[in-house]
């Protein structure tokens, strides 16, 4: 394979702008002061604010309008508070009005009564006994008082300049319908100022509430502009890292994009197919013709260390691995096709249009998809350890009349925390197979596309989404992504993939209903790569420098607890040392026993990332690293002695 492929890892040089979220807090509108209305945002140095910063400005600016506003409010209630005390004081006065005015009337009634007696008494001079019967109160004649002295309902009557001067105890009787009279007026004053009063008391007190609230908001929005100015340092050192590697990637394709332009300039004149393929009409690749259908193909790009074949050197890890193949291909030829080569084997219409713009793992799924449809044979990663020639596989197939030999995740049954089905590291195919689709489907689906973000799964585009789709037509029934339990419910320690709207079936353009039956006019053969050459244990840490005689337990970073966990990798193993995995895992696999027809379950050793912890070693080095893993395979593979 190319620097940075692997089936299960994240992808680097990944950015994103976080916000951190407000902290809660006492808020204390009197130690904050308020932006002034139309202030920016302007950084230190003179730098130009962005999109989001002037937002920011315009946030400050409403809430300080938002302020004003309040404040009218307040003093708007205030307004309406006098005037409700004005109008109260008007119908105290009014009602005190009434009163004095039922007096006056009380007394000129209590006058015409005492008249009418008098002429009836001079009418009638027998004498009436006035004495009280029992249990009679003594009534009280009005009419032996001189009309300025008759009571009224403050006790008071006047005296001869008119005035009011009280009346003495013996004086001050007043009668049962004027103390119900003065009784009821004073309950219906009381009664309306408790109402105005409770009025005023609710009015004020949602008001108030209202006030506190558009305070607090304020606040918290104020906190937020401070907060968002803390943030803009690190998002102005995220922009220039970001367009630092902007610039980066123009100048690594300056020259593509200028023969690009120039192709697309002259597309509009004339021959768009020899634009694109540099070749005529009916015209076929220089080597056409001229390859064995079983060949081991690798593909291999550096932009600095390997951009044509004439001046490549490989890593040095890589530089075994393809001894291990070179050493041990049987009846196989071998090519490692290079960048200044693809030509030479296929026509550029049979990748994508954009194909050198792509990363050189994409680069590799592609062109294995085209060499097999035309050339057949195997796509092998070339980080990986040949132990064995591949003839009994190939045998296997062809005598099944099988047009393809691959491996496909969980289809021994167990889930896989993954969102890829079909593994893309080996592919054993015919000439002219299913990969005459996976090269239309790979053209169709990128289009003018210079990456693979439409497809779910942007890494594992060309690779298992473009594959597994075409593998369904031949099965219904095969297991997929979108039902593993172990991707619909991932737990909190979820791989960066473990997602199901990342899973390759959703890439499935038609509908199994309407096409009818699978299809039964080839034969397919499928595996599951944890059963062979993918080890469960081929994630750990620094695997390839373990050593086969270390009984020493695993630890946390060497096997981490979540491997174990359902669709993890170690799921279902229970070594737990390198020399236990190294018996009862990987020499159990070799030496397992070949079943008439059949095929070995472990000829190669696949090698993710590369063996990262053999990075920066030189051959020397590593060819000394005797009893680890690597020197281990190395010597099966025959590469030491």
């Amino acid at each position: 394979m190319v620097a940075g492929e692997g089936q299960a890892r994240q992808p680097s040089g990944l950015w994103s702008f976080k916000r951190r979220a407000r902290k809660p807090g006492n808020s204390t509108s009197g130690d904050e002061t308020p932006p002034a209305v139309g202030s920016s945002l302007v950084p230190a140095g003179g730098e130009q604010l962005t999109s989001e910063q002037s937002s920011e400005q315009l946030t400050s600016e409403q809430s300080q309008e938002e302020l004003e506003r309040l404040r009218g409010q307040c003093e708007q209630l205030t307004r309406e508070r006098r005037q409700a005390d004005a109008r109260m004081e008007s119908d105290r006065r009014a009602s005190d009005q009434r009163i004095r005015s039922l007096e006056i009337e009380i007394h000129r009634m209590r006058a015409q009564a005492a008249e009418s007696k008098e002429s009836k008494e001079s009418k009638n001079p027998a004498t009436v006994d006035k004495s009280p019967g029992r249990g009679e109160e003594p009534m009280h004649d009005d009419s032996e008082s001189p009309p300025d002295r008759r009571i009224s309902c403050c006790d008071c009557s006047k005296d001869a300049s008119g005035n009011y001067v009280a009346l003495s105890l013996n004086e001050a009787t007043i009668s049962k319908k004027m103390i119900f009279l003065a009784l009821i007026v004073f309950v219906a004053e009381t009664a309306m100022l408790l109402g105005v009063a409770c009025a005023f008391a609710g009015v004020s007190s949602g008001l108030s509430g209202k006030l506190q609230n558009k305070e607090a908001t304020l606040h918290a929005q104020e906190v937020d502009l401070r907060e968002a100015r803390s943030e803009l340092p690190p998002l102005r050192a995220d922009l220039q890292k970001s367009q630092s590697q902007e610039k980066y990637w123009e100048n690594r394709y300056e020259d593509e994009h200028a023969d690009a332009y120039a192709k697309t300039v002259a597309l509009d004149k004339s021959r768009p197919f020899n634009l694109i393929t540099g070749l005529s009409a009916h015209a076929v690749p220089n080597m056409y013709g001229k390859v064995a259908e079983k060949t081991i193909w690798g593909y291999w790009y550096h932009p600095v260390t390997c951009r044509r074949k004439a001046k490549c050197t490989l890593p040095p890890v890589v530089e075994l691995c393809v001894e291990t193949i070179k050493k041990n291909r049987g009846s196989f030829d071998f090519k490692i096709v290079h960048m200044d080569e693809v030509d030479d084997y296929v026509t550029r219409i049979e990748l994508p249009i954009r194909w050198h713009r792509l990363i050189p793992a994409q680069q590799k799924d592609a062109l294995m998809n085209a060499l097999l449809s035309r050339y057949g044979g195997v796509a092998l990663d070339i980080s990986t350890l040949l132990l064995r020639p591949l003839d009994d596989y190939w045998n296997n197939m062809v005598s099944q009349g099988a047009t393809f030999w691959g491996y496909m995740y969980r289809i021994n049954g167990r889930p896989w925390r993954h969102a890829e089905s079909a593994s893309v590291f080996f592919l054993m195919s015919r000439r002219e197979g299913i990969f005459t689709t996976a090269v239309r489907n790979q053209l169709i689906g990128m289009g003018d596309r210079n990456e693979t973000g439409a497809y779910h799964h942007w890494y594992l585009a060309l690779g298992d989404q473009t594959l597994t789709p075409i593998l369904h037509m031949f099965n219904y029934s095969l297991p997929t992504c979108t039902q593993d339990p172990s991707i619909l419910r991932p737990p909190p320690t979820a791989q960066w993939d473990q997602n199901a709207t990342m899973c390759p079936e959703l890439e499935l353009k038609w509908d199994k209903a309407s096409f009818g039956p699978a299809r039964n006019d080839t034969t397919i053969l499928l595996h599951d790569p944890r059963d062979g050459p993918q080890l469960p244990f081929a994630f750990g840490k620094g695997m390839a420098l373990w050593n086969i005689t270390d009984s020493t337990p695993f630890t946390e970073e060497q096997i981490p607890a979540s491997t174990k966990e359902i669709g993890g990798p170690m799921q279902d193993e229970t070594c737990g040392s390198p020399k236990e995995c190294w018996e009862t895992v990987f020499l159990q696999r070799y030496n397992a026993p070949v079943q008439p027809g059949g095929a070995r379950l472990l000829n190669f050793v696949k090698l993710f990332a590369h063996a990262k912890e053999l990075k920066g070693m030189t051959r020397e080095h590593m060819l000394n690293l005797e009893g680890s893993y690597f020197h281990s395979w190395l010597r099966l593979a025959g590469i030491t002695p």
